[in-house]
Order: structure tokens, then C-alpha cells, then sequence
């Protein structure tokens, strides 16, 4: 069985410890070397270790003007006027650490749209900063889970795609296009990504059992997906999903009593329909029809909601190959 995506996801609470300094008396330096006339590199302060080139700059009554009472202001606690005037004295000087002090100032105020702001206008300021990036990312990737939450299935598939086309190598990038692409039923895809996360995390069961169960639910490449599966389960030997998983491998390789038995200690295990939906079908081509009716029907029962929805949609794909018909009789 494939591992799901959380649907808890929420963007991490910007973290305020180093945003801290700002208002503990660390003094500005910006002014002086605003007033350089060449290009100069600097280290930045905080937590960002980007060195940057700043910009030739005039030291302007309206720059120091603002300096000062941004400076002013977030002396006093006022963060909203001091994030207002760091991120204006960045837009009309170019000088990026402006723009890095906003977006600590915004982290002071745990202002999640205000910090991303401050880390677009820092990117364009500098792109090769990187103070930020990592909520701009969580961000981005929260809009994704928004978009297939609410079934834009497309919107989100495309929304993942420029997503990786940037960061090809993200692992809830590509756990987010495994399942989006899932959905749609865009098998090549699919199969690109849990590849991807497997050769990002060799050791890591999850992405040995999502591959293994994948190859095995298309009825491909057999052998690598019981490798897989094998050492998943060694790893995870009380893993239901992995159990599972091993089950529908052996079912695929017709050797249906391991799968059985397999099957039926990934039910006991757990109660999740996808399971209960494998066990009935190794059940009912065994040859042990009122067990798996049973199960089907159960299964048939559930209350509508949308993870149910996706079970019926594979109950009845499976009741259809299989040729069950559940309005008959049950056998004496």
C-alpha cells in the first residue's frame, strides 16, 4: 500500500530567536556603508551566510532620514513601521540588507506574509540570497496542498511541476507530484517521482515501499518490487501498509497462500479499506467467495467522504475486473 500525503500541512511558524537581536541594541551599520562609493562585498549579519555586492550608493538626508527612524521604530517595538521603512530604503537603494533586516523585523512580528514578501524583494534584490527561501518554499508548497484538497487536480499537477522545475531534487515536491500525479492517473509520472524520492533516500523504507508496491500494482519489473519490499519490511517488520505491500507482491508473483497470509496480517494490523480491499480480492480468486463478498460489502457500506470516494472508485474497478456482482446471493 502507498504511504499518503499529510494533509496537515501548514507553513512552519517563523522562527523568532534570531529575529531577536534586532531589538536588543545591535546597532545599525547600513548608513556607513551606504556613504562607500565603490562595490564591496558583505558578510550579512543573522543567520544568512550570503555574502553580497552592494551597490553603489549616495548617502541621501532621505536615506539617513528613513534609517533613523526605522532604527527608531523597531527601538520602540514598533514593527510594523520599521518593517515599512527597511522595506522601502531596500526598494530605492537596491541594497539587500534592507531587505533581510524587513524580513527579520517581520519574523519579530511572526508575520508570515510580510516575511515572504521581504524574501521575494531580497531574491530580486540579490539572487543569490537564500535567507527566506525555505518559507517562500512551504509557502509555495501549501498552495499546492490547498489546490488538491480542493480537487483542482490539474492546477495543482502544473503548480508541482514549476515547482520542481526549480527545485528538482525537493522531496515533498516530489511526493506531492507521486501523488497528484496518483490521481490523475498519469502513470509515467508517477513512477518519475517515486523513482526520484528512492534515489534520494535508498535506506528510507517509505520510499523502498512506495516504489516496490507501485511496480507491483502496474505489474512491473516484479523482482525489483519484491527487493524492495523485502528489505522495506525489514526495516518496518510491523509496518501494516509495508505488510501489505508485500502481500499484493506476492499476489502479483501468483503465489496466492503467501499472499493470503500476508494479507490477512496486514488486516489484523489495521483497518483501512485499501487493505481490506487486497485481502478480499486474494480471498475471492482463492476461491473463498463469502469471505471476500463479505469484506466487499462492508467496504460498499462506508460513509461517503472523500477518502471513502477513492476507495469506491477501486472498489468498484476491482468488482467489475473480477466480475462480482454483489446484488447475488451469498453461497449456503
Amino acid at each position: 500500500m502507498k504511504a499518503t500525503v499529510s494533509t496537515l500541512l501548514t507553513p512552519r511558524r517563523i522562527v523568532t530567536a534570531i529575529a531577536l537581536c534586532l531589538a536588543s541594541g545591535v546597532s545599525s551599520n547600513f548608513a556607513h556603508a551606504q556613504a562607500q562609493s565603490a562595490v564591496e562585498p558583505l558578510q550579512s549579519n543573522g543567520d544568512n551566510s550570503t555574502t553580497y555586492v552592494l551597490p553603489k550608493q549616495t548617502l541621501t538626508s532621505e536615506i539617513t532620514t528613513f534609517q533613523i527612524l526605522s532604527d527608531l521604530a523597531l527601538s520602540r517595538g514598533n514593527l510594523k513601521v520599521a518593517y515599512d521603512g527597511y522595506t522601502h530604503l531596500a526598494k530605492k537603494t537596491k541594497d539587500p540588507r534592507y531587505a533581510e533586516r524587513a524580513y527579520w523585523v517581520a519574523a519579530l512580528a511572526n508575520d508570515l506574509n510580510a516575511a515572504l514578501l521581504a524574501a521575494d524583494l531580497l531574491k530580486s534584490i540579490a539572487p543569490n540570497a537564500t535567507l527566506g527561501q525555505d518559507l517562500v518554499e512551504q509557502a509555495y508548497i501549501k498552495k499546492i496542498l490547498d489546490k488538491s484538497e480542493a480537487g483542482q487536480l490539474r492546477e495543482a499537477y502544473q503548480a508541482t511541476k514549476t515547482f520542481l522545475n526549480t527545485h528538482p531534487n525537493h522531496e515533498l515536491g516530489l511526493t506531492l507530484l507521486a501523488d497528484i500525479a496518483s490521481k490523475l492517473k498519469l502513470d509515467d509520472e508517477t513512477l518519475y517521482a517515486f523513482e526520484q524520492l528512492y534515489r534520494l533516500s535508498p535506506n528510507d523504507p517509505e520510499a523502498m515501499n512506495n516504489l516496490g508496491y507501485f511496480l507491483a500494482d502496474h505489474n512491473l519489473r516484479l523482482d525489483e518490487a519484491n527487493q524492495l519490499i523485502t528489505r522495506a519490511l525489514q526495516k518496518s517488520p510491523k509496518a501494516p501498509h509495508i505488510i501489505d505491500s508485500a502481500a499484493w507482491v506476492a499476489y502479483r508473483q501468483n503465489d496466492l497462500d503467501k499472499a493470503l497470509k500476508l494479507a490477512q496480517q496486514a488486516h489484523q494490523l489495521s483497518n483501512a479499506p485499501d487493505i481490506a480491499l487486497h485481502l478480499a480480492e486474494i480471498l475471492w480468486v482463492k476461491g473463498d467467495v463469502n469471505a471476500a463478498r463479505q469484506i466487499f460489502t462492508t467496504l460498499k457500506s462506508l460513509p461517503a467522504s472523500q477518502p471513502n470516494e477513492e476507495i469506491q472508485a477501486l472498489l468498484n474497478e476491482t468488482l467489475k475486473r473480477l466480475g462480482v456482482n454483489l446484488t447475488e446471493s451469498t453461497a449456503p
